[in-house]
This record gives structure tokens, C-alpha cells and sequence, in this order.
């Protein structure tokens, strides 16, 4: 794959050259096909970009879990009934929902008693 500056270059070749094919009156047909290179080249950009800034993917083990290290920590160790959040409800303690986060964990709307 080309590099981002190469790409970079003939994109700017091609802009100057639909200026001089403006500037000298240019059929449709030229105009056509210049631009259909420079949106090639632009898309062949945004590809090389992508891959230049995308982080590496996770690579999941044969269970089909993410591995310890991809899994987000918290300073308390982990646990499945207590929130890693302080003053977030927990799955062990449902009654102690405010009425709008019952209706924001059911996704509806909770009645006040």
C-alpha cells in the first residue's frame, strides 16, 4: 500500500491538474476522469489513515473470552454484586434504586410510590 505522503502528493498532482484542465476549457469527459482518480486516490487515503491510527485488535482466546488484560479494572478487586462506581446501585441491592435508575435499568418508566 502506498504511503499516507505518497497518496498525499498525487492527490496534490491531480488537484492542480484539474485546475489546468478548468483553465483551459476541458470537455466533461477530462474533468470526469480526473475526478474520478482524485476520489480513488482520496478514499485509498482515508484507508492508509485508518490503518496508520486504528489500535491492534484484542485478541480473544479459544473460550472466545477477552483475556485479563482487556478486561476493564477496578481498584477494589472484581466482584459481581458490588458497582465499581461509589453511589451506583448493585445487583445485590436492587430495592436501594432511586426511582429514576429503576427506570433507566428496566427502560421504562418507574411510578413513585
Amino acid at each position: 500500500m502506498a504511503s499516507v505522503q505518497q497518496l498525499q502528493l498525487a492527490i496534490r498532482t491531480l488537484v492542480s491538474e484539474r485546475q489546468a484542465l478548468r483553465e483551459l476549457g476541458a470537455g466533461s469527459d477530462e474533468l470526469e476522469k480526473n475526478r474520478l482518480r482524485l476520489v480513488r486516490l482520496q478514499w485509498r487515503l482515508a484507508q492508509a489513515l485508518i490503518e496508520l491510527h486504528l489500535p491492534p485488535p484484542i485478541q480473544r482466546s479459544v473460550s472466545g473470552s477477552l483475556p485479563d488484560a482487556a478486561m476493564p479494572k477496578h481498584p477494589d478487586g472484581p466482584s459481581r454484586l458490588t458497582s465499581p462506581w461509589p453511589g451506583t446501585p448493585t445487583a445485590a441491592s436492587p430495592r436501594s434504586r432511586s426511582p429514576t435508575t429503576a427506570a433507566t435499568a428496566t427502560g421504562g418508566c418507574a411510578r413513585r410510590s
